[in-house]
């Protein structure tokens, strides 16, 4: 299993991780923190996805940042992924190309369970 994290480089991501959680369910975690940021903010987005049909992925992506003292805020989605088109698909890579940095690559041998 291997993919790569795009985003802001003021965001650099500090740890990652990837588990297969059974043989059609996996989950990401990622922890960044941004140090220059006023307060400085840590953040961690735990990302599950789950085989439910021939071409259908379960979503489930919780966010957590804490900012340094001053609060945090939390953000969870749930949602069904399709294949995208072909269009779709080169639409997406153009933006994640233009409007982000590579910020690390996962790359898991674990086996599935």
């Amino acid at each position: 299993m291997k993919t790569s994290v795009y985003g802001d480089p003021k965001w650099p991501v500090v740890k990652s991780a990837v588990k297969v959680l059974t043989p059609t369910s996996i989950e990401f975690k990622l922890d960044s923190e941004c140090a220059s940021c006023t307060p400085p903010v840590k953040q961690q987005e735990v990302t599950r996805l789950t085989l439910i049909g021939n071409k259908q992925l379960e979503a489930t992506s919780d966010s957590y940042a804490d900012f340094a003292g001053a609060g945090h805020t939390q953000l969870s989605y749930k949602g069904t992924l399709r294949p995208m088109t072909p269009d779709e698909l080169s639409s997406i890579d153009h933006a994640v190309e233009h409007g982000g940095k590579l910020l690390t690559t996962i790359n898991s041998k674990q086996p599935v369970p």
